[in-house]
């Protein structure tokens, strides 16, 4: 019972701190009590040794105090800027809990107690499961590594994947299908795994489904099951292997199929990192990315210079503009070299995909994964600086 009166007495104070209400030193001398005492329960219970029966109510409390580590809201991080502009910030808590620090030994013993357990599965409290599940999804996300569980629904049952689109009663064509063999279609050509080309599929069509539900205030019912999905991509995204074995060119020419090996892999490494990138700061946008910025642009820096003065295989320009447009519109003002880079890479591209207005950009952005409103502001902006035909 600490635990929880100590976790919503946190909830309460980060609302309070989002709403810029004054700081109360009461308040927060009361969550220090609070937690002290969930700590001291805690421990006399795993020190007895955690009965079978109080399994689910233990890693409930463990729970709360991982997911509320800070209990001073000075500790926590600040939310950064960026230059996207994010639906959904505040919707299942991703702008308070987003800026916590999850201590990897609390996932530990929620780990060991659930596999004592016999899987999350076995948990008997409603939604228990759901929540270390997302709990595991946002901390995963901040580190940009698999997470610890896999999704499941709110009665602890493994969750399966629901197309957005078919969620929202959506007949039209999925984007990425209005170019024969474009989009991240282009892998189709490869061995690559058709679970890996689905979820980068995936990523376009969650984007195209939030954009009409941003559009049509009718379809608010159905907020909850998209959102689900999402968790659902993101969790399959953050999984994505950082490497592929193996020969990926199915081309029938046995010289020009070993020929394009590399490009292969590399643009899957390319794709890898733009969505990661993209997705994290557009579909699952947690308020903390500037360390993925420094993680992530760099990396991509280095893997579109791999295609320098290369003959390139069909469809991969499309994807490297999708790729040079998201990482430049990311990188932070004040990094004007890095801009510049992508922004030259950008001019080099639309130059030679014949794209004359911005509107013809954004269709071939859409083929893997744009939305206007999220995207457009920073996406303009780029468009203006490829000084190619707005000047």
């Amino acid at each position: 019972m600490s635990a929880i009166l100590f976790s919503g007495s946190i909830h309460q104070e980060m609302r309070l701190y989002v709403e810029q209400s004054p700081a109360n030193h009461m308040r927060l001398s009361r969550q220090l009590r609070l937690k002290g005492a969930a700590i001291k329960t805690l421990r006399d219970s795993l020190a007895g040794g955690v009965a079978f029966d109080q399994i689910d109510e233990t890693i409930y409390a463990i729970l709360c105090l991982a997911v509320n580590q800070n209990a001073s809201l000075t500790d926590r991080r600040t939310p950064d800027g960026s230059n996207f502009d994010a639906p959904f910030l505040g919707v299942q808590w991703l702008t308070l809990y987003g800026t916590m620090d999850f201590d990897p030994t609390h996932f530990a013993a929620i780990r060991a107690l659930v596999q004592r357990k016999g899987g999350i599965a076995n948990l008997e409290a409603y939604s228990l499961g759901w929540l270390i599940f997302f709990a595991a999804l946002m901390g995963a996300a901040s580190r940009l590594s698999p997470p610890e569980f896999s999704p499941v629904t709110v009665h602890g049952e493994p969750y399966q994947y629901q197309n957005p689109l078919r969620l929202l009663r959506v007949f039209e064509m999925p984007y990425h299908f209005r170019l024969p063999r474009g989009g991240f279609h282009l892998f189709e050509r490869t061995s690559i795994r058709p679970d890996i080309i689905q979820t980068f599929l995936d990523i376009s069509e969650m984007s195209q489904a939030i954009q009409i539900y941003l559009a049509d205030n009718r379809q608010s019912r159905a907020l909850t099951d998209i959102l689900d999905s999402r968790n659902d991509l993101m969790y399959r995204l953050l999984c994505l292997p950082d490497t592929l074995r193996g020969p990926l060119s199915l081309e029938e020419n046995p010289a020009f199929a070993a020929q394009n090996q590399g490009m292969y892999h590399m643009l899957y490494l390319c794709a890898r990192l733009a969505a990661q990138l993209y997705s994290l700061h557009v579909i699952f946008p947690i308020p903390t990315t500037a360390s993925i910025r420094q993680t992530l642009i760099p990396d991509l820096l280095e893997k579109v210079a791999w295609f320098d003065n290369l003959r390139t295989v069909e469809g991969s320009q499309q994807l490297l503009l999708w790729v040079c447009v998201v990482t430049a519109v990311a990188v932070d003002d004040d990094d004007l070299d890095t801009r510049g880079w992508f922004v030259s890479r950008c001019r080099q591209l639309i130059s030679g995909l014949g794209i004359t207005t911005y509107d013809d950009l954004k269709d071939l952005l859409h083929l893997f994964g744009w939305i206007d409103s999220a995207c457009d502001r920073g996406g303009f902006n780029i468009w203006n600086m490829t000084n190619i035909f707005t000047h």
